[in-house]
């Protein structure tokens, strides 16, 4: 979610925008009073770290596994370039000191 304020007649308000659905926008207020009413047990708590910090560590080792297949990857595209600049600048009719 993000946040900001619109310009109303008179005043600022509060708004909240969903990231992922475009047209949902929360007042501020309301989510706020909302969230005041919320309350979480110390366990309950401690189980949404628990899981956010594995489901981070998750995402995290997937990253690391990820990182040399874009390394290979670039390394190829990378070739793949040269290898043209070499056969372009090769070709006589890109020969450029004939010009």
């Amino acid at each position: 979610m993000t946040a900001a304020y619109s310009k109303g007649r008179n005043k600022y308000y509060l708004y909240y925008r969903c990231q992922h659905h475009k047209s949902d926008n929360f007042p501020g207020e309301k989510l706020h009073t909302m969230m005041e009413l919320l309350s979480f047990s110390e366990k309950q708590v401690d189980h949404i770290v628990t899981e956010c910090k594995d489901g981070l560590k998750d995402h995290f080792k997937k990253s690391l596994k990820i990182l040399p297949e874009g390394e290979k990857q670039r390394e190829r595209v990378e070739q793949k370039i040269h290898n043209q600049e070499e056969k372009w600048m090769n070709e006589p009719e890109n020969d450029l000191s004939e010009k």
